[in-house]
């Protein structure tokens, strides 16, 4: 048996989940995982952080590190293990994620100066989406006038992955399915034949559907209009657009998605404004694919999605949009167990 450590770095601090990992010789790809450990540790600056990390390491001793990145651009298409000839392209992608990359580089270079000989594997998040169709992807600006390349992505495809293997698995006949990843800024995404052709987020995760604190999808000239009526910063918009709006706004407080499905007459409005912004984009998935076999559910919130289901189904079939109505699935694992399994799935193929 062997240990694993997982990092998932956030903007102020990194979560980290030690797993205890066998490796079934007898049984390729079949795997166990016991979660051992869990914790965070939290960026007081660059000496403190590395001693920490630097403790846990020595303390765990693992085989490997996995660190889940938010972006990875058209440059990473699948699991990477790490070597430095992979740090320029991982520097280039900075500008298009500022706030996460840094931190992912920072951290892989604290890992190579406390362990130089460890196995480090980046799972991207937008691997899954980098082979989207380009109707789907691009938009229509002038990228030679902007000096940029923007392009749509998806941002929870690591979830999303393991949701739709998992219901092809379980509905052999399913090739048409919409995955609903219910987390604090939600996506929706339509996969035909294992393959993503529609996705709810945009060139960062704020386009899309609103989330528990984030705007979702919203008018750009609103933008201009706060910038020049209100004087607005594009630090303060930010702020605004992504701790400040949302179901939060709606509900003039602050709430998860969790506490608005619990608390249903309550938040009545929030929850039909929620639900309304699903199914547009559930319609768009069906347009998508031209149709619909199955919706699977994962994400940090998948416990509403047993209410969310019902909801979304008898509004589907009133539409008319399938024969039929879809298979219903739900991927219960947290992140950091998805990403442990497929370390187990590497060793087979590629360690």
């Amino acid at each position: 048996m062997k240990k694993l450590l997982v990092f998932i770095p956030e903007n102020i601090y990194v979560k980290y989940f030690v797993f205890i990992v066998q490796i079934e010789d007898e049984n390729p790809g079949e795997t166990c995982q016991q979660l051992l450990n869990q914790g965070k540790i939290i960026f007081r600056g660059p000496l403190n952080t590395e001693n920490e990390i630097k403790n846990l390491i020595t303390e765990i001793n693992p085989a490997a590190v996995a660190i889940r990145v938010l972006y990875g651009g058209d440059q990473f298409k699948d699991v990477l293990v790490y070597d430095k000839t992979y740090l320029d392209s991982l520097i280039e992608l900075t500008r298009q994620s500022p706030l996460n990359i840094p931190v992912v580089i920072k951290l892989i270079q604290m890992i190579e100066n406390i362990v130089p000989e460890i196995k480090i594997i980046l799972f991207f998040e937008t691997a899954f989406f980098v082979d989207l169709p380009l109707r789907e992807r691009i938009y229509a600006l002038d990228s030679s006038i902007l000096n940029m390349d923007l392009k749509r992505y998806g941002y929870n495809g690591i979830y999303h992955k393991a949701a739709v293997e998992k219901t092809m698995t379980e509905n052999k006949a399913a090739k048409k399915i919409i995955s609903i990843c219910l987390e604090p800024i939600p996506e929706i995404t339509a996969v035909l034949n294992g393959k993503p052709v529609m996705v709810s987020s945009g060139s960062t995760p704020l386009e899309g559907l609103p989330g528990d604190t984030t705007s979702g999808e919203i008018d750009p000239g609103i933008l201009i209009t706060l910038q020049e009526k209100k004087e607005l910063s594009v630090e303060t918009i930010n702020n605004i657009l992504t701790r400040q709006s949302g179901l939060s706004a709606i509900a003039g407080e602050k709430v998860t998605i969790e506490d608005v499905f619990n608390n249903e007459d309550k938040y009545k409005i929030v929850l039909n404004v929620f639900i309304y912004h699903l199914l547009l984009n559930c319609g768009a998935a069906i347009a998508a694919m031209n149709g619909l076999d199955a919706i699977v559910f994962s994400g940090k919130y998948v416990d509403t999605a047993y209410i969310l289901a019902h909801k979304l189904k008898a509004k589907i079939s009133e539409s008319g949009a399938g024969k039929e109505s879809p298979s219903e699935h739900y991927l219960t694992e947290g992140l950091e167990k998805i990403i442990a399994k497929d370390y187990c799935k590497l060793i087979k193929t590629k360690l």
